[in-house]
């Protein structure tokens, strides 16, 4: 900035301050006072200026420009003038938060309703499912029945039933066995619901644990078109319903979050940790040479088996009572090691 520009700016502020308690100060009135001192000046040059002094010293037009208003006055009025735009910027605020607030509150109920909808209409497509399967049933009964009346061997009086094969023990292979023992014929539905149980023991076989969603994919792909022939409901909750015959103490299935699994590959794997437990306990009461109370083998054997190691006290001490070859009780929760027989 030229000293001829310095000069300027100082006179603008100067006549701002001087008017400033006689009447308001705008573009218009420093203009006409620099006229009056024979000072030209375009409104270009001039409107900064006065925005930069407006700025610099707080000027507020409807409150200034009152010449009777003592400067107290207008400083506190400025300051009350803050404080309430502050109080409602601040009540506006808490209002945005609860309306938030409110909102979300509203979303999870919303949420939690939408949930036990699905629930409840995944329970009804299950029911729903069993109905139609037994439905199913009843008609290829009754159509069987209907078209063995005229069979001539009906004549001849009962037919002395046809000697079983042994069933497997996996109730999920007998059910397969069983009905493949039928007559397998492409309107049967028997013999696709004994193709639907080997398809998924291969599955589950294959791919390990899945959902009934993931069977499903597979199974409509290959038994779809056949299924409907039928009028079959090879539906996601159908098969989540039927397959869950077959899980439980002496089922061939597994259930655990949902997803299916082959039994005997659990017990399999369980048999196997089972002994690579009783191996490790073994080892460490050979290492340290002296009868050890369970709580104590449990604590020492965790950092060897990591996070696979979930096992109670007493649930420990059953598996070393089945193994007399491995361990000796020598007190009440304490087991010593006896020599390998190997």
């Amino acid at each position: 900035m030229t000293e001829a520009e310095e000069a300027f700016k100082a006179k603008v502020f100067e006549i701002a301050d001087g008017i400033r308690n006689e009447v308001r100060v705008t573009n218009a009135t420093v203009r006409k006072h620099l006229k009056d001192q024979d000072i030209k000046c375009s409104y270009t040059r001039l409107v900064p200026l006065v925005a930069e002094w407006k700025a610099h010293r707080e000027y507020l037009k409807r409150i200034e420009g009152e010449a009777t208003l003592p400067d107290t006055v207008q400083t506190a009025l400025i300051h009350l003038g803050r404080m309430i735009l502050a109080e409602g910027a601040a009540k506006e605020q808490a209002r945005a938060k609860a309306l938030k607030d409110a909102e979300g509150r509203a979303v999870e109920k919303a949420q939690e309703g939408r949930d036990e909808v699905l629930l409840a209409a995944d329970r009804m497509e299950e029911e729903i499912a069993s109905l139609r399967l037994e439905v199913t049933r009843l008609h290829d009964a009754l159509a069987r029945a209907q078209s063995g009346r005229g069979d001539p061997q009906a004549e001849h009086g009962p037919i002395a039933p046809t000697p079983r094969k042994a069933a497997p023990l996996d109730p999920i292979t007998t059910v397969a066995a069983e009905l493949n023992e039928k007559d397998a014929r492409t309107q049967d539905p028997d013999a696709l619901l004994a193709d639907i149980a080997n398809r998924i023991k291969g599955l589950l076989a294959d791919h390990g644990p899945c959902d009934a969603s993931q069977l499903h994919f597979h199974l409509q792909q290959e038994f779809g078109k056949r299924a409907a022939a039928m009028q079959m409901p090879l539906e996601a909750g159908w098969l989540r319903h039927w397959l869950r015959g077959f899980t439980g103490p002496a089922g061939g299935l597994i259930e655990d979050k949902g997803a299916f699994d082959l039994a005997s590959r659990t017990a399999d794997a369980g048999a196997a940790f089972q002994a690579r437990v009783m191996a490790d306990v073994h080892g460490l009461l050979e290492e340290h040479g002296f009868p050890m109370a369970l709580p104590a083998i449990t604590k020492r054997l965790a950092p060897r088996l990591g996070q696979e190691l979930r096992l109670t006290g007493g649930q420990l001490g059953d598996w070393m009572k089945a193994r007399p070859d491995l361990f000796r009780k020598t007190a009440k929760g304490w087991f010593a090691s006896l020599p390998s027989q190997a």
